[in-house]
């Protein structure tokens, strides 16, 4: 589900292992968290450049989280790449391919 399904099996090794290591009670709190959190304000406060990740096939973070931060900051950089929820692990050269010339552009000096 986190991984997708043609995930190499190292990757799924290690989250597997991850997963066993933290206690069956944290993992339910970080869940009951993730549902209940409301970071609407922060994220209307937040006063540096944001650039949204999504993946297309994440079972967990729906495009509607996405589409909210669009709706709130329509300033915000929206990118969709082709993967599971754990986007950076599964895709790391394409993802670097998106974040690293968003980086370069909010460092260079504004034109003016």
């Amino acid at each position: 589900m986190l991984v997708g399904p043609d995930a190499p099996q190292a990757l799924v090794d290690a989250l597997r292992n991850a997963r066993t290591s933290v206690a069956s009670a944290a993992i339910a709190l970080r869940l009951r968290e993730v549902v209940d959190v409301d970071a609407r304000r922060a994220l209307l406060d937040c006063r540096v450049p944001i650039l949204c990740l999504s993946a297309d096939a994440d079972r967990l973070v729906s495009r509607r989280a996405c589409d909210e931060i669009r709706s709130l900051r329509p300033d915000a950089t929206y990118v969709e790449l082709r993967g599971p929820h754990v986007l950076l692990a599964r895709h790391p050269s394409q993802s670097a391919s998106s974040i690293s010339p968003w980086l370069a552009a909010q460092a260079a000096p504004a034109a003016g």
